[in-house]
């Protein structure tokens, strides 16, 4: 079995959910090299890894997932070179 590679992509924090299930919605999701690739998309917690708390609505929320959107990890943004 081989590993998904991940690719980085951005986007801006629209909300962050708690309930019933800790859910981060996002908008203008876009690739590594600027095009946008999705105008939203929502994940939950369950299904990411390290999924940020800190944010504020437009912040922007680095992940790196697959051409699906499966296998999302965020990342820090001081982080990404």
């Amino acid at each position: 079995m081989t590993k998904e590679t991940r690719d980085l992509f951005t986007a801006l924090l629209d909300t962050y959910e708690t309930e019933p299930t800790s859910k981060i919605k996002l908008k203008e999701i876009r690739s590594r090299f600027g095009a946008e690739v999705k105008q939203t998309l929502t994940f939950e917690e369950a299904k990411v890894e390290n999924m940020p708390k800190a944010l504020r609505k437009g912040d922007y929320a680095p992940f790196m997932a697959d051409l699906e959107f499966n296998n999302v990890k965020f990342v820090d943004m001081f982080s990404v070179r």
